[in-house]
Order: C-alpha cells, then structure tokens, then sequence
C-alpha cells in the first residue's frame, strides 16, 4: 500500500488539509487554526503523505539540529490506517533525524503504542513528569496541552550500541580490510599501515564487538594545524549515523588546534563535511606525491 503514496519532507502541508486528520483525534481537535499555523512554522522537520492531492498522514519535529529533537503528531487518516503508513512515517522522520544526538517521543501510554515505538527502535524511559511541564517552556505561548500523564521514549540508534573510542588499539589487518573497500587506500602495504598508525596523532576507531566498522585519524602538530585523513565506514553499516558521529568526535577531539583541514572529493561529500562547519578554500593547493594516480581533491 505503501508504494502507492507518496511521501514527502518537502511538499507544503496545508493547515486546512491537516485539520481534517487532526479531528479524527481527541488530542489535535482543540488546537485553533491560529495554533495550527504557529505549530507548522516553528516545526524543524515536517514531512506529509499524499495519495494524489488527498494528504493521509503525518508527523513533525522540534529539535535544536544537534542534540535534541522530539517527534511530534504522527498520524495517519483513520481510513488508511493498519497499512504500514505510520511506521513508514516515523521510520523516515527518524532517518531524517539522525544527526541529531537524542530523538524522543511521547505517547499517551497505551500498550499498543508503546508496542508500535518498540518495534520500530524507541525504547521506555521512566518519567514522572507530565508532557505540559515539559514543553511549557517554549510551546506555551500557542499550545495549552492538557497535563495528561505520557510516556516518554527514545530511539535507540545503531550508533549507541557502538564502541567509538579513541583509546583501543586498532591493528592494521582491520583497518587494512576497510581500507580494500575504497578507492583511494586499496594496496597500501602492511608496512605502510603500520607507520601510518604510528605516526597519527589521534586516532579513532569504531567497533561491534571485536569488529572494526568505522575509523579516522589526523596528523597535527597539536595547536596550529592538523588534517583529517581515512575516515571510512564499513559498507554495510553506512547510512546509520556513523560517519557522522566519528567526525563530531574527532573534531570535539581536535578543538584546541587552530586550523583542521581535509581533503575529499564530490559534492556530496562536501555537502557531508559542511556539516561539520567545514568550508571549501578557494585556495591553490601544492604536493609532491609518489602516487600519480590519485584523484583531485578539494582542500
């Protein structure tokens, strides 16, 4: 059923369409139209489902981009519902959210629910205080919640059930089997991942149990200048935050060096380090390399 609507973060979600979902439910039906509005312009991500100009589900969220984030209203139009649309719905919204550091939710506290959020990765954090208290702080001013008592969860992301450590020793058989799954460090020696790992100021590596999946390092003279090199992740754990976490980590871990550069390549892999308040230099670049075949890089 699901393939037949289209989802969608970027298509404009008309107030007046969303009230005829919202009062199909006890908890929307009492906003006005005026809270309505404010809800939508200050939501961070919003995304709306339509089967053809018909919108039959949706969610939003409030987060700060970085370290938290709530999800809000999913729903989906009673007479779609059963179809696998709302965990459609939260699955994408949570991929949407991946960067940010914790993703929660409330729910009204029925077991059903509480099931539903489970099956899709949430899990149930004991909190006494009631969802007013909670948002009163900036939501107050357009949206008087009952002080109904709700039950809090957060999405366990696959990140947390990682190790990311700087302290843990990495061979390099391990790094050497991600490094055959790129382009640019296939071929490196045993000898010269050795002297890499030697004569890398910071180091960081990810693991599953005993497994290598994610790694990175930077060379630096530890206050002026230092360049990121080699962050990689496994092929079949991309796409799950890690990348992301690896290079928050290393830069939190390089804070007291003046300048961090890095090379990449392509744009989306620019648009992924400007995340990270990296900036492309329109500067020229000059090295000497005993390997010719290398790509062109940005710096």
């Amino acid at each position: 059923m699901t393939e037949k609507l289209e989802f969608s973060f970027d298509k404009h979600v008309d107030p007046k369409k969303l009230r005829l979902i919202f009062n199909q439910n006890k908890w929307a039906q009492k906003l006005t139209d005026l809270e309505l509005k404010n809800m939508l312009e200050k939501s961070s991500v919003m995304l709306g489902v339509w089967e053809g100009n018909r919108l039959v589900g949706f969610a939003r969220a409030v987060s700060d981009g970085v370290h938290q984030c709530v999800i809000e209203d999913v729903i989906v139009d009673e007479s779609y519902r059963g179809k696998s649309i709302g965990t459609k719905i939260v699955e994408l919204i949570v991929n949407r959210l991946l960067d940010v550091e914790h993703i929660y939710l409330f729910t009204s506290g029925t077991e059903k629910l509480r099931k539903f959020y489970e099956r899709i990765g949430f899990s149930f954090i004991p909190y006494l205080k009631t969802r007013a208290d909670i948002f009163d702080s900036f939501l107050k001013d357009y949206i008087d919640y009952d002080p109904l008592p709700m039950d809090l969860f957060r999405y366990r992301k696959e990140t947390d059930k990682l190790d990311f450590s700087f302290d843990r020793p990495v061979s390099h058989e391990e790094i050497g089997y991600l490094f055959e799954q790129t382009q640019w460090a296939q071929g490196r020696t045993v000898e010269g991942i050795k002297k890499m790992l030697d004569n890398s100021a910071v180091k960081i590596g990810v693991w599953e149990g005993n497994r290598l999946v994610g790694f990175a390092r930077a060379v630096s003279d530890g206050i002026y200048r230092c360049v990121i090199e080699d962050v990689i992740v496994d092929e079949s754990y991309r796409g799950k935050g890690i990348g992301t976490k690896i290079m928050k980590l290393l830069v939190e871990e390089l804070s007291d060096v003046e300048h961090i550069y890095l090379f990449t390549s392509g744009e989306k892999l620019k648009k992924f380090y400007e995340k990270f308040d990296f900036s492309l230099i329109p500067y020229f670049s000059m090295r000497i390399s005993l390997v010719y075949d290398l790509p062109i890089m940005d710096y």
